[in-house]
């Protein structure tokens, strides 16, 4: 398998688990950024900007990693 292929697969394979994960979603979907990033590092295009998160969401996150 080409470096391509397996950050595609790596790709959808972490957003499979975002869709199940429930609560960890926020991390699956990360890392499936993460892979995109590889993808296109590897395709040679340049990096796109990263996506804005809501404040509501940064809220949560906030607020589960002081309670962890």
């Amino acid at each position: 398998m080409d470096a391509l292929t397996h950050c595609k697969a790596m790709e959808a394979f972490c957003r499979q688990w975002a869709r199940m994960e429930g609560e960890a979603a926020d991390f699956w979907l990360g890392e499936a950024q993460l892979w995109r990033d590889r993808q296109a590092a590897v395709a040679g295009k340049p990096k796109r900007a990263p996506a804005r998160t809501a404040p509501a969401q940064t809220a949560k996150v906030r607020s589960r990693k002081v309670a962890s």
